[in-house]
């Protein structure tokens, strides 16, 4: 009788093994699919730098090799994405950092966070990419539009406000005198 207790409890410790396995399956291919789809460029670093995993947005952008093992300093010699990783680690994922740059055709807003373990240590970095060229333009084109616009109208004002205080000068010295003479004829 103990015998088949045993074997019912294991049974139904396999069912529920097998129902928790399937429901992990579909949380990580839910996960995956958010990855595959997401517009924004997608690496994850393992502490020394080693690329863990990168989606294909960033692959748009940049040559980052699909292949994990790459060191994230060997990709992006030019620019210091390292700094950002080394970062959030050194600060122990207390701050999320972020750092701007271009780099071919692209400007690119880079934010870096921590991924924890179980018992809060830092298991990896996220680095997300955003392509922030045309928000860039845009604000670049803003302010050249700012810019000629306030050369433009300081030019015609500066003519203004001389002509005013010529206008000025010339009515203290000619009319003015005549307009106190004026009212000492009514007192």
């Amino acid at each position: 009788d103990e015998i088949a207790v045993l074997g019912e409890a294991i049974n139904n410790m396999a069912e529920s093994l097998k129902s928790m396995l399937s429901t992990l399956a579909d949380e990580r291919n839910k996960l995956n699919a958010v990855i595959e789809h997401m517009h924004d460029g997608l690496v994850v670093t393992a502490p020394d730098n080693s690329i863990i995993m990168v989606n294909p947005a960033i692959q748009k952008m940049m040559p980052v090799p699909a292949d994990s093992g790459k060191n994230m300093m060997e990709i992006f010699s030019g620019v210091d994405i390292g700094e950002l990783i080394s970062g959030v680690i050194e600060n122990e994922g207390k701050e999320v950092l972020q750092k701007d740059f271009k780099l071919d055709k692209f400007m690119l807003r880079a934010t870096s966070s921590p991924i924890f373990t179980s018992d809060h240590r830092i298991a990896s970095v996220m680095t997300i990419f955003r392509d922030i060229t045309k928000e860039w333009e845009i604000d670049k084109m803003k302010t050249e539009f700012i810019s000629t616009v306030s050369h433009e109208l300081r030019t015609p004002l500066t003519s203004v406000l001389g002509f005013a205080k010529m206008i000025m000068k010339r009515m203290e010295k000619d009319i003015n005198p005549y307009l106190a003479q004026g009212d000492e004829s009514t007192k």
